[in-house]
């Protein structure tokens, strides 16, 4: 059973929420970062830009990236917008459970660690970095840092693709194939 399908079918709950949690910047204003207009439509997205890759942590980071959103959403009334604080560090805890159940549906076992660092740091690239095309462009300042925090490669590594794939995750000219 393909990934996807098993977490629709596992956890339809958390799927719902997904979809019912607005991704703009308020209702009056839709947001320059999503125009997909649900958590789930883009989480749909994301998870289509790595599905073809090899790295299971990878797929599982995206498909579990943002699953800590519907729980954060924070409908601002001074500023009149949408925000999602802390939900990678909820989506972190979230992920626990279900990483323990692919495992044990799937017969395999994955890096969890790796994979709750990625949901984890999801943010943090972006914060620093200017996504140009496909390659991330970095200050020599944000490379120092980059290479203090995130010594290992592979979390390095899966950070950029995931990065990649978020950017690239935000735009689609027909969202009706993404659930397939």
């Amino acid at each position: 059973m393909e990934i996807l399908n098993w977490f629709k079918k596992t956890y339809p709950d958390l799927v719902f929420k997904m979809k019912n949690t607005n991704h703009e910047l308020s209702l009056n204003q839709p947001s320059p970062y999503h125009s997909e207009g649900d958590v789930w439509t883009h989480t749909l997205m994301v998870y289509n830009e790595v599905k073809r890759d090899k790295n299971i942590e990878l797929k599982l980071s995206a498909l579990l990236h943002d699953i800590g959103k519907p729980d954060t959403i924070i409908k601002s009334s001074h500023k009149d917008y949408y925000s999602f604080t802390g939900h990678e560090f909820l989506g972190c805890f979230l992920a626990i459970p279900i990483l323990r159940k692919f495992e044990e549906d799937f017969k395999i076992s994955i890096n969890k660690e790796l994979i709750l660092k990625i949901i984890n740091y999801h943010q943090d690239l972006f914060k620093l970095g200017v996504l140009d095309g496909n390659k991330m462009i970095f200050a020599p300042e944000e490379i120092n840092y980059i290479n203090r925090k995130f010594n290992d490669l592979e979390l390095y590594d899966s950070l950029v693709k995931l990065s990649i794939a978020d950017g690239n995750g935000r735009f689609c000219e027909d969202y009706s194939r993404l659930d397939a």
